[in-house]
């Protein structure tokens, strides 16, 4: 994707205009875009997971409470 800044941005860029960043920050944070994304998906996948493993937790949970019913 191309901003209007006279020199490309996003995740397959690598062109560059003499003088300036490869990649400008983004946000407040001062954090490339590539970065922003990454963190993104690692967030993304830690819910994913901590999502499963509490359900599997649930699941062995009830079965454990099953098997004492029976």
């Amino acid at each position: 994707m191309t901003i209007d800044n006279g020199y490309n941005h996003g995740l397959f860029s690598s062109k560059s205009r003499v003088g300036y960043p490869r990649r400008t920050s983004f946000g407040q944070r001062g954090i490339s875009f590539d970065r922003f994304i990454q963190e993104r998906l690692i967030n993304m996948v830690d819910s994913l997971l901590l999502h499963l493993f509490a359900k599997k937790t649930e699941i062995s949970a009830l079965r454990n409470n099953i098997a004492v019913l029976v």
